[in-house]
């Protein structure tokens, strides 16, 4: 659906009266307002909050600037802020009139309107909101909604009561060093850093434990649960695992049983201990949706471990459920990738606990046992803001010569990086990244009629499932994931030419043409066309950003089918819940997951607000074996210079 024109959403807004009828720079305010509209960067809602605000308080002169301040502080909350810096608010709101649609010029117009209509009717009447009871400040040039900041309490005065636990506390037992040492046995030897955050786990309260891909969290894990298990010290029904996505949790699980089986000396109990360990999302452990939770201070939850992955991604708000309906005596084990992009919500918890210096409860993994090579280079180099190896001569891959040497069924032993840098012109960028794109799909065999994958879900037949909707993995379906695994189109954006949604078109449209003599198939008809699912449909064993693919039923009806360690979920296309085409999907969606080979595609704009580290950083390490970038040189100096932060207010 085509977002509706900047004069069409100003209409909408004077309809709405936002900002009221006859305040000073009402036509400029809200053609500001209307801009941030179109780019998603605030929702109607929002302004429909500002309006009902400023109709609660008649003598109110400046609804203009009033406006503009609320529109302001809700841009700050949707990019992840507790609060507005007001000194930060000009170029807040020119990243927010940023659209992946509109050239540069257009962009920096926007741009330029926002900063000016700021400065003239919100700078002047930055008081409006002392001691109102939604809105006020919270240190000087400091606005937040009230609701927020509470949260933000909330959650360093919980946390200061597990930092002063994480040392060793009388109601937390530590396991015997016999047990302790016989959990840490693997096929493979675990590194210092991996023994000192079983160990730390073991006899602490709290402990939060961060590094890369491939540093060995899960492996960390494993042994906790072991040592805890094999000790006696807990029971199974005593341990919950948790994740913020139901995707994330169930990986989560897949990745625990997986690594248990390269478990040196496990005993049969403990063994089926382990796997018959439950995981869910921390809302699901919570029971229900915010703010109306089952367990809380007063109904606490009923376990003594609760192991959280992917803890990037939980923002303030969850947060502070969690740690309010932890009992007294409750180990808490935080795991994430602090590089990694932070929660969607409000706030930057693992990044602020990490960020604590010489933190007795934070464990940092050194060591990337998943790739080295220039891919592990590349990560550490980007991470620093350097260049050196993005830029090598032996990185770079100009014209057609990216694909020189590039195996699609042999992965390098070690890690590969390339950079195929495209024109600074947009239409030559465009060009240039549509011909790396299909190139790409050449490789992999994505779109032909005869390709690798398009040839093995043609070749699968998805057996009926069960009551369940699933039936037990085989090794032709587990080759068949193999297959889809393989390799991932990352687009750091939605829309424009270098978005997931054009590329998604562009591939396609080839798929459709490869299919000859077909009546005008619909892309979900067709085998080898992969999907990702957008909305969390549990009574169907399906979690918003899982990505399955279309295959035959055994009735002949296209089915999408998404693996689960060992059984298979499988839909029909007719009957899946909100979703999109997976030959492309956002850097964010792909948090948590590992693809061998990455292709990611950066917008040319160096404008662009979304061009930071961490994004890069996330979809370069997606990578197992090879990453390549399509990016401008000016994109990917604006990626590398902007070192993401947010204004959160946590702090021990």
């Amino acid at each position: 659906m085509p977002t509706p024109s900047i004069e069409t959403l100003s209409a909408r807004l004077a309809a709405a009266g936002i900002p009221s009828s006859g305040s000073d720079g009402e036509r400029e305010v809200r053609a500001v307002l209307a801009r941030m509209l179109s780019t998603n960067a605030i929702r109607f809602a929002d302004l429909q909050l500002a309006r009902d605000l400023a109709n609660l308080r008649p003598e109110l002169k400046a609804r203009a600037g009033h406006a503009l301040l609320v529109a302001a502080l809700c841009r700050a909350l949707h990019g992840g802020s507790s609060f507005l810096r007001t000194a930060a608010a000009p170029e807040l709101l020119a990243r927010a009139a940023w659209s992946p649609d509109e050239d540069d010029d257009a962009n920096k117009a926007a741009a330029k309107a926002a900063r000016s209509a700021w400065e003239a009717f919100a700078a002047p009447h930055l008081g409006l909101f002392a001691h109102d009871p939604v809105v006020d400040s919270f240190g000087p040039g400091t606005l937040a909604f009230q609701r927020q900041w509470r949260d933000v309490d909330a959650v360093n005065a919980l946390l200061g009561g597990l930092r002063d636990g994480a040392a060793g506390s009388a109601d937390v037992a530590p396991v015997a060093p016999a047990f302790l040492e016989g959990a840490m046995r693997f096929t493979f030897d675990l590194d210092e850093y991996q023994r000192a955050a079983v160990e730390r786990a073991a006899s602490s309260r709290f402990v939060v434990i961060t590094g890369g891909p491939g540093t060995g969290k899960t492996t960390i894990v494993c042994a906790i649960l072991r040592a805890l298990l094999s000790s006696g010290t807990l029971r199974p029904d005593q341990i919950a695992l948790a994740a913020p996505t139901g995707r994330a949790a169930q990986r989560m699980g897949e990745a625990i049983i997986k690594e248990c089986g390269k478990a040196l000396g496990l005993d049969d109990g403990t063994r089926q201990a382990l796997r018959s360990l439950g995981h869910s999302t921390v809302h699901t452990l919570l029971g229900g949706l915010a703010p109306r939770f089952a367990h809380h201070a007063d109904n606490p939850l009923p376990h003594r471990l609760v192991v959280v992955d992917e803890v990037s991604m939980v923002g303030v708000p969850l947060m502070r459920a969690l740690l309010g309906a932890l009992p007294g005596d409750c180990r808490l084990v935080l795991i994430g990738d602090s590089d990694q992009l932070p929660s969607v919500e409000t706030g930057a918890i693992l990044g602020d606990l990490v960020g604590e210096a010489q933190a007795p409860f934070v464990v940092r993994l050194g060591n990337t046992h998943r790739f080295n090579g220039r891919l592990k280079d590349a990560a550490e180099g980007i991470n620093a803001g350097s260049d050196a190896v993005l830029r090598a001569p032996e990185s770079r891959r100009d014209g057609d010569s990216w694909t020189d040497g590039f195996d699609a069924k042999s992965p390098p032993p070690e890690g590969e990086f390339f950079l195929r840098t495209l024109p600074e012109d947009a239409e030559a960028a465009a060009r240039a990244a549509r011909e790396a794109v299909d190139a790409w799909a050449d490789r992999f065999g994505l779109c032909a009629a005869d390709g690798a994958l398009v040839r093995a879900a043609k070749e699968f037949r998805a057996p009926v499932p069960g009551e369940d909707g699933t039936f037990p993995a085989t090794e032709k379906s587990n080759a068949l994931f193999k297959m889809l695994e393989r390799s991932r189109i990352l687009a750091a954006v939605h829309g424009g030419p270098f978005g997931v949604r054009a590329i998604n078109r562009r591939l396609s449209r080839k798929r459709l043409a490869a299919e000859r003599g077909k009546a005008h198939p619909r892309p979900l008809d067709l085998p080898g066309v992969p999907v990702i699912v957008t909305h969390n449909t549990p009574d169907r064993h399906l979690y918003n950003g899982d990505v399955g693919i279309v295959v035959r039923g055994a009735d002949g009806v296209p089915t999408a089918v998404f693996e689960r360690g060992e059984s298979v979920v499988a839909c029909s296309t007719a009957l899946l819940p909100e979703h999109e085409l997976a030959y492309a999907s956002t850097i964010h969606k792909s948090q948590g997951s590992q693809y061998l080979n990455v292709l990611v595609v950066l917008p040319v704009s160096a404008a662009c607000p979304l061009l930071t580290r961490k994004i890069l950083y996330t979809g370069v390490t997606r990578a197992e074996k090879r990453a390549v970038l399509l990016a401008t040189d000016a994109a990917l100096d604006a990626a590398l210079a902007r070192k993401e932060t947010r204004d959160t207010g946590v702090s021990l």
